[in-house]
């Protein structure tokens, strides 16, 4: 049974970039966009741990939280797009980001009576212990936060955000310009600042049209009406941590049968190894084959091998050997054959 687990929201507002500290704007979607205007948002958790760690309650909303608004709203002038909205452009019928003076994003407070330690560490824990850490977003909104206050241990920023504004990268660009800010006091202090200049995207093969063409015909409400909530299984997570000894003893494990192999990574060797206990935690797959998919910053990478392959003692190799060449192929261009 996983550990009582009670959230109370304390506050609801909305943090804006400084008054008149930016200019109206919008944003046109790139093809590296379009995607993602009919998927869910990504939601994601950043855990602080106070130190000292008896940081009290009092001290955490008469000093800390003040100082996170302030730094944060910093933060979004820089990071302007993720405070305003997504729209139809009145003028060309699409989507855009649109930013007007006076936009602001979410910013819910809350605290929670449970265990900390226990959700921040490695070992297998119910993925619902996680969700009340992180509020809704409602559309056209492209950014919420909820701060939610372990009173004496530490606090989690959920977050979450619309894919179309921003990726992984961007995400962590500005997490840690907001770390910075909330260090410094000064926005001065961020040297890398974002670049919106949509015309560096060349879009020679025309693929944000045969993208719209293809998300036109996604319809997300009856793929979710799908799924059978009754039958499902209770998700768990848990992390693995990979160590350079791990890694070392994977790599020579490949390296003894396939010595040519390329990108022999950290990366492919964790992935295949991870796509070799997935094979062999599912079970009678026989021959039938199997894909691994990853991301390559601007694409998406597929690897695939036969699930019986995978299945055996050196089913290690056999997925280095995949996903290695497919990382070898992007060398053509990530965006090879996209338009097909």
């Amino acid at each position: 049974m996983a550990p009582p687990n009670t959230v109370e929201v304390l506050e609801l507002s909305r943090v804006a970039p400084p008054p008149g500290s930016v200019s109206e704007a919008s944003l046109p979607l790139t093809f590296f966009d379009v995607f993602w205007i009919v998927l869910p948002p990504v939601q994601r958790l950043f855990f602080y741990e106070f130190s000292p760690t008896n940081t009290t309650t009092s001290h955490f909303f008469d000093s800390l939280l003040p100082h996170l608004k302030h730094s944060l709203s910093l933060a979004l002038q820089l990071f302007y797009p993720l405070a305003g909205n997504l729209i139809l452009s009145p003028q060309t019928g699409e989507h855009e980001v649109r930013y007007v003076e006076g936009d602001s994003i979410s910013f819910t407070v809350a605290e929670s009576t449970a265990d900390f330690h226990h959700l921040v560490g490695n070992q297998q824990k119910n993925a619902e212990e996680l969700h009340p850490l992180v509020c809704q977003l409602p559309p056209p909104s492209l950014l919420a936060l909820q701060v939610t206050l372990f009173p004496k241990n530490g606090f989690c920023i959920g977050i979450a955000l619309h894919h179309v504004v921003a990726d992984g990268r961007s995400l962590a660009h500005f997490m840690k310009s907001w770390a910075s800010i909330y260090r410094t006091g000064d926005v001065s202090s961020i040297t890398t600042v974002p670049s919106f200049d949509r015309s560096l995207v060349k879009d020679v093969k025309g693929l944000k049209k045969i993208l719209l063409t293809q998300i036109a015909d996604i319809k997300m409400e009856e793929t979710l009406e799908d799924v059978d909530v009754a039958n499902q299984v209770h998700p768990v997570r848990a992390t693995f941590v990979v160590g350079r000894a791990q890694i070392e003893r994977l790599r020579h494990r490949v390296l003894a049968s396939l010595p040519e192999l390329p990108h022999c990574t950290p990366f492919v060797l964790t992935c295949a190894h991870v796509w070799v206990c997935l094979v062999k935690a599912r079970g009678d797959i026989g021959d039938k084959t199997v894909h691994f998919i990853f991301a390559n910053c601007i694409g998406l990478g597929f690897a695939e091998a036969k699930g019986c392959d995978l299945a055996r003692e050196d089913g290690l190799v056999a997925g280095s050997d995949s996903i290695g060449r497919a990382i070898h192929g992007l060398a053509d261009g990530p965006l090879t054959g996209a338009e097909g």
